[in-house]
């Protein structure tokens, strides 16, 4: 306090000669209840006097336009007083006479308080992360955790205009009053905005500041996107998403020109292996259980985790609150169903429980589509018979008599929430995936001058299980500390198993083709088990924290133990035998700074430290991120990103290429962590992100990055085709058996969208180059090859129109140019190393970067029709997957043929499946 002030206020003291007394003293005992909330001072002074009846005297300069919130409940005139002014700068004086005399309170110290919250879906009340939340009066914000939670502290006391904004959701913005002290968190409800394509997928950069207050109409929703099997894929619906690639046969996505297995794919924050079903032609989940699928890409921060190419978070979908629902689905191919319940329990606490499945009815209706791909994909490689019989069936001529395929697989999801307050929320998820496919062949071979045998059986089958667990609990400690503790178990059990036998073998062949069939598969089945196993159980503890040091600084830590266990065996007839496994054990910590610079630059630092007691090693991975955003430019709405970082992976994925001539699928895949032989896989990346919003329906969007792998490991296939020694001989050591190599890929992008309101109607059209080479020592002369999955140029359109009412239509273009690697992987990674053989009349098979295949161009097309049938609600839905029947190249066989100077070898293109229609039903009770 001021001298002069210190003067004033004893001058007043003294002339008044006033004292505090009680309300008893002076007659004022009557109790009253007052609420304010958010009125101007003179207003609540006013209704003060005339509700208790009290003298009161203030000079009205004092007053300003300070607003009021304040609640008084059965109190004394003289504490509902005090209550008003309590966050003001303002105090009263009670005079001998009774009268109360406001005057202006002494200086005090600044007071500090905190705002602390969640954000929640305003439908299913499910919480909301990653969303921004913006003080504008304090330029400083933050964002939600996974558990939907925040906090921003230490704050001045007062009111504060807050904005929450979320991608896929409407805007909130509101006015909160932070008062010194508070046990109470203020929680927000996000109405999701009208989307076309389900689940709803979060990629590449995200405004943090508010610009736009869209005001949409309701349109339906398409889940999941087509794919060759004939039934919906969630999973796929993320390939419109720049810098993702799929295997145009498969279910196996590439994220940034990065190998299958350089990225992780979580459900519910745990890792899924193997997240593939049908053989890997489609997602291992059902499209019905998912509520979100988040990509992190090139520059992802230190609390995502360690992997080589990026992480894809999928989040299980929970019940709306509101209901209790059933929804059932039907597809030639599988069928869907989903329960939803939610209850109020004891004592404040909601649960809310979803469980969903998918399985298939294979063995009682066979789609003709698929059942034909897989018929026209079982054939014998006639290149690969002859090596395999020792150039004996150079005048041989296969022909298919037999093919059957067996496919059963099932997906069970599940998830629980418990909320018992707004402090405390436990959560428990379940997943069980489980695949099966044989394929059986019987082969004539209609060369009666040849002295290869006249039948050729083959029997090729894959079967994989997936589960996983999770307990996590959120906890809210206090209005700056966030916490969550998780425990979750990831098991992954795989086989596959190849087989071939001949009618040579048979002591006394039958004439009769369904008997010779039976023979050799019988003589099939004596040969025991030959091919790869997988087993691999991690087990992992993991304990976040969010701090609020500042206003416009936080910092988030955690700590995780895993334990892995694995084994992996390889006893497949055209490989060295290969046997590892034991339990290896990985602690990591994280610490991410998060710094706002200004009201729009917004930096993270962060670095993530791993230990593996087998390598007696720490390895850092440090990461740094800064984001600008600007509001309200001339081109409307900017955004830009750009991040770097190390990232590492302990726990790596080889695919062995299938030798077999039948295989269906090209590759077997297992994990194992990186032993003490072998390095620890590193990459640098860097990347740039740039989003330009000139309206509020019209966006674009770039981005661009690099990544530098000089540790890549790869599988060694001069070592495992290499002759054992004896039968005791088997490889141990990864060493034996995997190599490191060095890698390197780049590659930029476009997307243009815009929705247009008054058709309700979305376009988008994208554009992305990327190029990816790798160097593995003593393959193709140790030069840097283009790796197998690149697509250098990729071309992508769609249309998405709610036509009227419950109809939706959905368009879809792709255009791929530029795919190497043309031939059979078997002809790369088999013959030019056990035979020696690279030459095949004109063809080699020397540099698969020049073995061109021709472009890619597929047109797909979804029609949706949903309307009410009472308290039920039917969707139809039609799915023409390449509506024009393009038979795109998928690879080329080099097919020998006798001449009579030799032999002359030709080219066959095995193809993509042609128009594959497809229909479904919905039914939601």
């Amino acid at each position: 306090m001021t001298p002069g002030k210190r003067l004033t206020f004893l001058l007043l003291f003294l002339a008044f000669a006033a004292t505090k007394i009680t309300a008893q003293d002076t007659g004022q005992t009557k109790r009253h209840t007052m609420i304010f909330r958010d009125v101007p001072i003179e207003q609540a002074l006013k209704e003060l006097v005339e509700t208790t009846g009290i003298d009161l005297i203030y000079n009205p300069g004092l007053l300003n336009d300070q607003q009021i919130f304040s609640i008084s409940k059965d109190q004394l005139p003289e504490d509902i007083l005090s209550d008003i002014l309590q966050e003001t700068n303002l105090d009263y004086i009670l005079l001998s006479s009774g009268t109360f005399l406001l005057i202006k309170s002494p200086s005090t110290p600044s007071e500090f308080g905190s705002f602390a919250g969640a954000v929640y879906d305003k439908s299913t009340g499910e919480p909301l992360d990653g969303a921004n939340i913006l003080l504008a009066d304090a330029s400083t914000g933050t964002s939600t955790n996974g558990a939907g939670r925040f906090t921003i502290a230490p704050l001045l006391t007062g009111k504060y205009e807050v904005t929450i904004t979320y991608v896929g959701y409407k805007a909130v913005r509101d006015t909160i009053l932070v008062p010194a002290q508070t046990d109470s968190p203020s929680r927000f409800y996000l109405e999701a905005r009208p989307v076309f394509v389900e689940p709803l997928i979060v990629s590449s950069i995200q405004p943090r500041l508010p610009y736009y207050s869209p005001e949409g109409e309701e349109v339906n929703n398409l889940t999941g996107w087509g794919s060759y099997s004939g039934s919906t894929d969630a999973i796929r619906s993320i390939n419109a998403v720049m810098g993702i690639n799929f295997s145009l046969s498969l279910a196996d996505l590439h994220l940034q020109g990065g190998a299958a297995g350089d990225h992780q794919v979580l459900l519910d924050g745990v890792q899924v292996y193997n997240p593939v079903s049908l053989g890997r032609l489609t997602g291992a989940f059902s499209p019905y259980a998912l509520e979100k699928i988040t990509i992190h890409k090139a520059g992802f921060g230190a609390e995502e985790g360690s992997q080589l190419s990026g992480i894809i978070e999928v989040k299980q979908d929970l019940a709306d609150h509101t209901e209790n629902t059933v929804t059932l689905q039907a597809d030639p191919l599988n069928a869907n169903a989903r329960v939803d319940f939610a209850a109020d329990l004891s004592d404040g606490t909601t649960l809310k429980t979803m469980i969903a499945g998918r399985g298939n009815f294979w063995r009682w209706y066979q789609k003709p589509s698929l059942s034909g791909t897989l018929e026209q994909w079982d054939r014998l490689d006639p290149l690969l018979i002859e090596t395999l019989l020792e150039n004996r069936s150079v005048a041989s001529s296969f022909r298919p008599l037999f093919h059957d395929s067996d496919i059963r697989f099932y997906d069970f999801h599940m998830r629980n929430q418990l909320q018992f307050n707004a402090f405390h929320t436990s959560s428990l998820s379940l997943y069980q995936g489980k695949n099966y496919l044989q394929t059986q062949l019987l082969s004539h071979n209609d060369n009666t001058e040849s002295d290869v045998p006249d039948f050729m059986y083959t029997r090729d089958g894959y079967h994989w299980l997936n589960t996983i667990g999770t307990f996590q609990h959120d906890w809210l400690a206090s209005s700056r500390l966030n916490a969550s503790f998780s425990a979750s178990v990831s098991s992954h059990r795989s086989s596959h198993h190849f087989a071939m036998a001949n009618s040579d073998q048979l002591v006394a062949p039958s004439g009769d083709i369904n008997r010779v069939r039976e023979q050799l598969g019988n003589l099939v089945d004596r040969q025991g088990h030959s091919g790869d196993r997988n087993r691999l159980t991690e087990t992992t503890f993991e304990a976040n924290f969010d701090y609020s040091l500042h206003t416009d600084h936080s910092v988030g830590f955690g700590l995780e133990s895993k334990i892995v266990d694995y084994a992996f065996s390889l006893s497949d007839p055209f490989y060295h035998p290969t046997s590892t496994g034991k339990t290896q054990l990985i602690f990591s910590g994280f610490i991410d700074d998060e710094m706002a610079l200004s009201y729009n630059t917004n930096l993270v630092a962060g670095t993530r430290f791993t230990y593996i007691p087998d390598h007696q090693k720490i390895f850092a991975e440090p990461r740094l991120s800064l984001q600008y955003d600007k509001p309200g430019t001339p081109l409307g709405y900017i955004s830009g990103n750009i991040s770097t970082g190390i990232y590492r992976q302990f726990v790596n994925q080889f695919d062995v290429t299938s030798v077999g001539p039948s295989a269906i699928v090209p590759s077997n895949r297992f994990w194992v962590p990186a032993d003490y032989t072998t390095d620890i896989p590193k990459a640098y990346h860097m990347g740039a992100e740039l989003l330009v919003e000139p309206t509020e329906h019209l966006a674009l969007r770039w981005e661009t990055f690099y990544k530098w792998q000089p540790n890549m490991l790869a599988l060694n296939y001069h070592a495992l085709l290499s002759t054992p020694e004896s039968t005791t001989d088997h490889f141990e050591d990864q060493i034996n058996f995997i190599v490191s190599g060095k890698s390197y890929t780049y590659g930029t992008g476009f997307n243009i969208s815009q929705f247009i309101e008054s058709w309700k109607m979305e376009a988008m059209l994208s554009y992305q180059y990327t190029l990816a080479r790798r160097k593995i020592p003593n393959r193709f002369d140790g030069r840097f090859m283009e790796s197998p999955w690149n697509n250098p140029h990729k071309l992508m359109g769609s249309v998405n129109w709610n036509i009227a009412g419950g109809l939706t239509t959905t368009l879809r273009w792709k255009s791929i140019w530029g795919r190497s690697w043309a031939f059979k992987r078997a002809y790369y990674d088999y013959l030019t190393i056990h035979q020696n053989q690279t030459g095949f009349g004109s063809h080699s098979v020397t540099s698969p970067s020049d073995d061109i295949l021709p472009p890619y161009h597929q047109l797909d097309l979804s029609i949706s029709y949903g309307r009410g049938l009472g308290d039920r609600r039917i969707r139809v839905r039609a799915d023409f997957i390449n509506l024009l029947d393009h038979h795109n190249t998928l690879e080329k066989q080099i097919v020998p043929q006798p001449t009579s100077g030799g032999t002359e070898y030709k080219i066959r293109e095995r193809t993509l499946p042609g128009l594959t229609p497809s229909l479904s039903i919905e039914l939601f009770f």
